[in-house]
């Protein structure tokens, strides 16, 4: 999934970045190709995922950082605690991810 959503990620950077190079960029021009339901439709896909790629890239990390022999060794009260602080880690980027897709989607959606 991570391989894919990168994959994906440059698709989209590269259409993007051929409409800035081949159009000249009025208020006009982008509010026309922003309000277009291909638009919309990409970029909702691209930021789910962006989300997708990231949780995979901090559960990985979270997973192997934030374990008991790896916080033990920096300080054994931090060994001790090193589940909770990981699942405080990974509660805190599911509610950022979450609230990222809500307000993203009514700006691309809704406004």
């Amino acid at each position: 999934l991570q391989r894919f959503s990168a994959l994906l990620n440059l698709i989209y950077v590269l259409w993007l970045g051929s409409f800035f190079m081949f159009n000249e960029i009025t208020f006009e021009v982008w509010s026309v190709f922003s309000s277009a339901f291909i638009f919309k439709t990409l970029t909702t896909l691209v930021l789910a995922s962006i989300i997708i790629h990231s949780i995979i890239g901090l559960w990985t990390i979270g997973t192997d950082y934030l374990t008991p022999r790896a916080l033990g060794f920096i300080s054994s009260r931090l060994g001790v605690y090193a589940n909770h602080i990981r699942l405080m880690y990974q509660l805190f980027f599911v509610t950022l991810s979450v609230t990222l897709i809500l307000i993203t989607s009514f700006l691309i959606w809704w406004s």
